[in-house]
């Protein structure tokens, strides 16, 4: 038995595709990749002209972590809808979801100090005057060396939580 999907949510479908899969920062040709599928398969469903399986729809609701039916009836495009329909999906309780929250908030903050520091080589090399010497190579390795024991920390901590829920 098809499943028939009306124009509303055929809507909410192809705007959430294009969301989600900009949110996780991909091209359509990598989204198509993960789901085994060909690039005009997302391009047909990010337009609306098009609509998937239900077999690829449970594909991209695992992909992206939300509910086939958060997919196709809600505008996960707004972060605190987004949010819900993650911490539903993964049915986390309210101490699970703020830890998640604080992994996910701290690893934007690493983001934000690695460019940072990626700006500032990269400016500096454009100025032909300014050939680092010994003490500012030595701070910019000691300032990469303390973000990535952060990073890893951080990932530790996320692997343990992640084995702790997969053992319920």
């Amino acid at each position: 038995m098809e499943r028939v999907i009306t124009v509303t949510e055929t809507h909410a479908l192809s705007s959430n595709m294009r969301h989600m899969r900009k949110r996780l920062g991909i091209s359509q040709e990598d989204l198509a990749s993960r789901v085994g599928l060909n690039r005009g398969n997302i391009a047909s469903y990010e337009k609306g002209t098009a609509e998937p399986k239900l077999c690829n729809l449970l594909k991209f609701s695992q992909l992206f972590g939300v509910s086939i039916h958060d997919l196709t009836k809600r505008d996960l495009s707004c972060d605190c809808t987004y949010k819900t329909a993650y911490t539903n999906y993964l049915r986390l309780n309210s101490e699970e979801a703020a830890a998640l929250a604080d992994f996910n908030s701290q690893a934007e903050e690493f983001g934000d100090v690695f460019q940072g520091i990626t700006k500032y080589y990269d400016f500096s090399k454009k100025s032909e005057d300014a050939v680092p010497d010994a003490r500012v190579l030595e701070g910019q390795f000691g300032q990469l060396q303390h973000l990535t024991q952060e990073v890893l920390r951080a990932h530790a901590q996320l692997l343990d939580f992640v084995k702790c829920r997969l053992k319920e």
